[in-house]
């Protein structure tokens, strides 16, 4: 119970940060991570936790998993962030670039605006104050052909190779290797 409270309030606690960093243009990498691990890796690490605490592993197995969660929380995020420059409505279940048109910046575009100020400071501003398609899109264009939306993919990628890693200590079983799985199956997901 402790470690679901904790989850919990930490999940509270990152809602309550992208609320406060809500159409924050200066929003850092820093805030962004806070707010993903909050958000999204400490579920992911407590629900992987608790599923080792249910099954009667070690405390060191179950701190293994709590780390193998966090990370492919890390990831699945990275990755949702990615999918929202490429993919489309269909596929995603969502409107695509929806974050950024609800004011959320995410790690592509924050990258890219860190790189590039003068052109994505003005595009933002117009999205977020007029809902326009056609400068949306523009934007979009530019992040996809950027440096900074192809380091997103291959951030997610070292994060899932992390969680991957904390397995080591488990022994060769079908359920290692359905956990060895994940990660690599999520990076290739379309939604």
């Amino acid at each position: 119970m402790a470690l679901i409270s904790s989850v919990t309030e930490e999940m509270i606690e990152g809602e309550l940060l992208q609320e406060k960093h809500s159409f924050d243009m200066n929003m850092t990498e820093r805030d962004y991570f806070n707010i993903l691990s909050r958000k999204t890796a400490f579920l992911f690490g407590g629900t992987s936790k608790t599923a080792g605490v249910t099954a009667g592993c070690t405390p060191q197995q179950c701190e293994a998993l709590y780390q193998y969660g966090y990370n492919l929380g890390i990831s699945f995020q990275l990755v949702d962030d990615y999918l929202d420059y490429i993919g489309n409505k269909k596929q995603l279940g969502k409107p695509v670039l929806s974050d950024l048109l609800a004011g959320k910046m995410t790690l592509p575009i924050i990258r890219f605006h860190n790189e590039n100020r003068d052109i994505a400071s003005p595009l933002i501003q117009k999205i977020w104050d007029e809902k326009d398609g056609k400068t949306l899109q523009k934007l979009a264009d530019l992040v996809r052909q950027s440096s900074s939306f192809k380091k997103t993919l291959e951030m997610s990628r070292e994060y899932a190779e992390k969680a991957v890693a904390q397995l080591n200590g488990f022994p060769e079983n079908k359920y290692k290797e359905i956990l060895r799985q994940i990660p690599i199956q999520m990076l290739d997901r379309s939604r």
